[in-house]
C-alpha cells in the first residue's frame, strides 16, 4: 500500500507560522490558503513539504524534522509510515508518543498491538537510567509498559521477554525479587569492575619524614595523620581513593603527591581531570599539575573519543578530581583509555551531589572495600567547627543547629522568602572583601536563579559591578562553563569582565548570550567552590530537586556563615530525602566478585 500523507489546512497554517524560515513565502502561502486552495504554487509547496507538515502536526520539532529528512533522505516517507517506531532508535529525542502520533498520521495500516508493546518495552527499559539507576523491579517495568502502550499486562510481559531474548536487557534475582537491567548498563558496570580490579600493582611507600617534607613544601606544615596516610596510600597503590569534605586538604595532597612523583622521576607524566572545566582550572593552578576536563583529555568529539583502549592516553598518573560527580559512562571511557600500568588516583567528596549520568561508580567502588581508601575528616579551612558539624548533621538526616555560623530564617510565602534573601544579601555584602553567594535548586520560578538575580540587580541589562557567569565552554579564549567574574566596563559595543583570577575578557554585544548574572547560582554550579558567606534558598517549590546531599553542598560552600531561607518548612523535607541510597547499582557486587547474573 502506497503511504499517504494526511494533512489539513490547520496543519499547513501551523507549519507556515512556526517552522517555515522564509517569512515572505509563508505570508504569501497563508494568503493563498485563505483564497485559493487549488493554487499551483500552494499545491507545489504541499507536494514538496507535505511530509514535514504532517510530522510537525504530530508534534515533531524543527530540529527533529531536519534529522529525520537527513537520516532517511528519499526513504523518509516510507520509513516513517511503515516503521515509525524505528525513529526512537535512530533519531535522538524521538519519544514513543511521537511515534504513535506519526503512525496515526501516516501509516496505511492499523496499529499493531505487539509492535506497540515492544516499542513501549524498549522505551521503558532504556529509561531506567534516567534517574541514575542501573536496574529496577521487573514487575514494575511490566506495569509501566502496559500503562504507556495501553495494552494488557500479558502483552507487556511478552514484550519485556522479547527484549530479554534479544539480549537488550538482562534479568536476575535480588533478595528473591526479579530485577531487570538494560544490558548496556550491566556490561558497562562489569567492564568498570574489570578495569579497576586488574590494576593491582603495589609500590614501596615513601617514609613519613619524606612525606612531611613534601607536604610542608606544598602548604601543610602540620598535616594530620589521615592526610599523611592519603599521600602514602596514593603512592603505594596503582589505584587509590581519597575522599573528604571541603577544607580537608585534598588539593594540597595532590600537590604533595605530584611533588614526590617528580622527585622520583622528573619525566613522569601526570594529568588531572575533572568533569567541570572551572574545577580543573582551579585545582590545576593550586597544584601545578596539568589539568583539563575529562572530555578534553579523552579528545571527545562527535560522540567519539580520540583516546580509548586502542589509543591509550599518554599518561603515567591520572588524578580524577571531584570524582563522585562522574557517572558510569564517562568513568568507563576514562578507565578504558588508561594505559595498563598507569596509576589512578581518585579524589572527591562522597557526600556531595549524585552524578547526572546513570550509576554512582566511585561511591560503589568505595563501598566495595576493594580499593585502598582514605577518608579525610578534619576541616582545616572553616573559621569554626559549626559549618562542618552542620553538614554532618544534614547527612545524618537532622536539621542543622542554629549557631553563630548557621542561621535559619523561616518564611511562609515566596514574597517573604525573596525579601529575606535581599535583606541578608545587603547585610552580608557590607563586609567588604568577603564573597557572598546565593544558592538555590532551580533556575525558573519565583525563587529560581533568574528571579533572584533580577531582584538583586535591579537592572534590565547587565551593568558595571555585576557578578556574571560564563555558561558555555570557550576554549579559544580560555574561559569555561561555570566560571565567574565581575563586569568592570560597559560600552556601546560590549562589556569587559574580569575573572576571579584577574584575567580580563571582552564580550561583544553579539556574545552576551554566553553570560548570565551570577549573584544567584544553582547548587550544581557551586560544587567544588567556596565563599565567605552563603545564602541558601530551600523552597517548597524546589522539593522535586532537593535532598540532604544538596543541602550539605550548600552549607559546606560557606567558610564563615551560611544563612538558610526555609520556605514553607521545606528544609525538614529536604533533609529527610536521601536519594543517594535509592540509586541502584551492581558495581559494588561486581567489585566484590559477586555477579548476580552468574
Amino acid at each position: 500500500m502506497i503511504p499517504v500523507v494526511r494533512i489539513s489546512p490547520t496543519d499547513v497554517v501551523k507549519y507556515l507560522t512556526e517552522v517555515e524560515s522564509d517569512r515572505q513565502c509563508a505570508s504569501n502561502l497563508l494568503q493563498t490558503l485563505r483564497t485559493n486552495y487549488s493554487d499551483p504554487s500552494l499545491r507545489s509547496y504541499l507536494n514538496r513539504h507535505g511530509l514535514r507538515i504532517a510530522l510537525h502536526a504530530a508534534g515533531i520539532t524543527r530540529t527533529h524534522l531536519d534529522r529525520i529528512i537527513e537520516r532517511y533522505a528519499g526513504q523518509a516517507l516510507a520509513t516513517v509510515s511503515e516503521q515509525p517506531f524505528r525513529l526512537r532508535k535512530d533519531i535522538k529525542g524521538i519519544s514513543l508518543g511521537m511515534c504513535c502520533a506519526i503512525w496515526r498520521r501516516l501509516s496505511p495500516t492499523v496499529m499493531d498491538r505487539t509492535d506497540l508493546a515492544l516499542a513501549a518495552a524498549e522505551e521503558v527499559i532504556s529509561s531506567i537510567g534516567r534517574d541514575g539507576n542501573i536496574y529496577a523491579d521487573r514487575n514494575a517495568i511490566v506495569r509501566a509498559i502496559a500503562n504507556l502502550a495501553g495494552v494488557l499486562p500479558e502483552d507487556a510481559d511478552r514484550a519485556c521477554a522479547e527484549i530479554e531474548r534479544l539480549r537488550a536487557a538482562v534479568t536476575f534475582r535480588r533478595n528473591g525479587v526479579l530485577k531487570i537491567a538494560n544490558a548496556r548498563s550491566y556490561d558497562q558496570e562489569r567492564s568498570i569492575a574489570n578495569e579497576v580490579l586488574t590494576r593491582f600493582c603495589e609500590y614501596r611507600p615513601p617514609d613519613v619524614p619524606t612525606v612531611l617534607k613534601a607536604m610542608a613544601r606544598s602548604g601543610i606544615a602540620t598535616p594530620d595523620p589521615l592526610q599523611i596516610d592519603a599521600v602514602r596510600t596514593a603512592l603505594s597503590h596503582q589505584v587509590s581513593l581519597i575522599t573528604g569534605g571541603p577544607g580537608t586538604g585534598k588539593s594540597t595532597i595532590i600537590k604533595a603527591i605530584a611533588l614526590l612523583l617528580r622527585e622520583e622521576n622528573p619525566r613522569v607524566r601526570i594529568r588531572l581531570g575533572s568533569l567541570a572545566a572551572r574545577i580543573a582550572r582551579a585545582v590545576g593552578a593550586k597544584t601545578g599539575v596539568e589539568a583539563d576536563t575529562i572530555h578534553a583529555i579523552l579528545g571527545h568529539s562527535n560522540n567519539a573519543n580520540t583516546h580509548h583502549a586502542g589509543n591509550p592516553l599518554p599518561v603515567d598518573v591520572m588524578v580524577v578530581e571531584e570524582a563522585f560527580m562522574l557517572g558510569n559512562g564517562l568513568f568507563h571511557d576514562l578507565l578504558r583509555a588508561l594505559p595498563p600500568l598507569a596509576r589512578l588516583i581518585i579524589i572527591g567528596d562522597h557526600q556531595q551531589l549524585q552524578p547526572i549520568q546513570e550509576g554512582k561508580p566511585v561511591e560503589a567502588i568505595m563501598n566495595s572495600g576493594s580499593v585502598p581508601t582514605v577518608r579525610l575528616e578534619r576541616n582545616h579551612r572553616s573559621h569554626s567547627s559549626e559549618i562542618p558539624d552542620a553538614g554532618r548533621r544534614v547527612m545524618q538526616g537532622l536539621i542543622p543547629l542554629p549557631s553563630a555560623a548557621i542561621q535559619i530564617i523561616s518564611t511562609s510565602s515566596s514574597k517573604a522568602a525573596l525579601a529575606s534573601v535581599i535583606a541578608q544579601f545587603d547585610r552580608l555584602s557590607e563586609q567588604r572583601g568577603d564573597s557572598v553567594q546565593i544558592l538555590c535548586a532551580l533556575h525558573k520560578g519565583r525563587l529560581g536563579t533568574v528571579a533572584l538575580n533580577r531582584a538583586i540587580s535591579g537592572n534590565d541589562e547587565i551593568a558595571i559591578g555585576e557578578l556574571v557567569m560564563q555558561i558555555r565552554n570557550d576554549r579559544e579564549r580560555g574561559i569555561f562553563n561555570g566560571e565567574i567574574g565581575t563586569v568592570t566596563d560597559r560600552s556601546l559595543t560590549g562589556l569587559t569582565m574580569v575573572r576571579d583570577d584577574g584575567t580580563t575578557f571582552f564580550y561583544k554585544n553579539s556574545e552576551l548570550s554566553q553570560l548570565r548574572r551570577a549573584w544567584a547560582i544553582s547548587f550544581h554550579k557551586s560544587q567544588g567552590l567556596e565563599y565567605e558567606h552563603v545564602i541558601m534558598i530551600v523552597s517548597r517549590s524546589h522539593l522535586s530537586m532537593l535532598n540532604r546531599n544538596m543541602i550539605n553542598v550548600g552549607i559546606t560552600r560557606a567558610k564563615k556563615t551560611c544563612v538558610i531561607i526555609d520556605h514553607a518548612n521545606a528544609l525538614a523535607q529536604a533533609v529527610a530525602r536521601n536519594t543517594g541510597e535509592s540509586r541502584t547499582t551492581l558495581l559494588t557486587d561486581l567489585m566484590q566478585g559477586r555477579n548476580p547474573l552468574a
